[in-house]
């Protein structure tokens, strides 16, 4: 018996414009009897409107206001008995591209090997549920999110310009 995670809370932005950071926080448990062993890599995908940002929590921009804390798989220790069990707080800020275009989209926790030549053996949440896990993405959905257009993007183009001056007057 080995490691399993189970993700017992969630708390994220659920609604922002593209020019603001998305936080995430979650809450992770280590229900299985042992602890992981291999050097896996955390990152938080979101998904939507046909596009798909990969944010690698281990590779954060801190001069766009991004960090992340107890992303290491890793560190989330199992308890000794069903009692003394571990909850990891894992958590996130994440600078969204400015041209994100307003809609809706999931947010997802991937956590695999990343080494070269190694390949990528993600790691599938013990949550119940058909939804949890994408195969396609190899990654644990966790919640949705909403952009909102950005105020005076009036053509919602993720730009604002003379176009949205243009309609304005209209």
């Amino acid at each position: 018996m080995g490691y399993r995670f189970v993700v017992r809370g969630v708390r994220m932005t659920t609604e922002l414009s593209a020019d603001e950071n998305f936080e995430l926080e979650t809450t992770i448990e280590n229900v299985g009897f042992g602890n992981l062993i291999k050097n896996e890599q955390t990152s938080v995908i979101i998904k939507g409107n046909g596009l798909e940002k990969e944010f690698k929590l281990w590779e954060l921009d801190a001069d766009n206001g991004e960090k992340a804390s107890n992303y290491v798989a890793q560190n989330w220790k199992s308890g000794t008995s069903l009692n003394n069990r571990k909850s990891n707080i894992m958590s996130a800020k994440l600078d969204l591209p400015d041209d994100l275009p307003a809609g809706n989209y999931k947010v997802y926790i991937k956590i695999a090997n990343r080494k070269n030549g190694e390949g990528e053996y993600p790691i599938r949440f013990s949550n119940a549920g058909s939804n949890v896990y994408d195969t396609t993405l190899k990654a644990n959905f966790v919640g949705s999110i909403k952009v909102k257009t950005r105020e005076g993007d009036v053509n919602n183009d993720g730009i604002i310009n003379g176009d949205d001056l243009l309609l304005l007057r209209q």
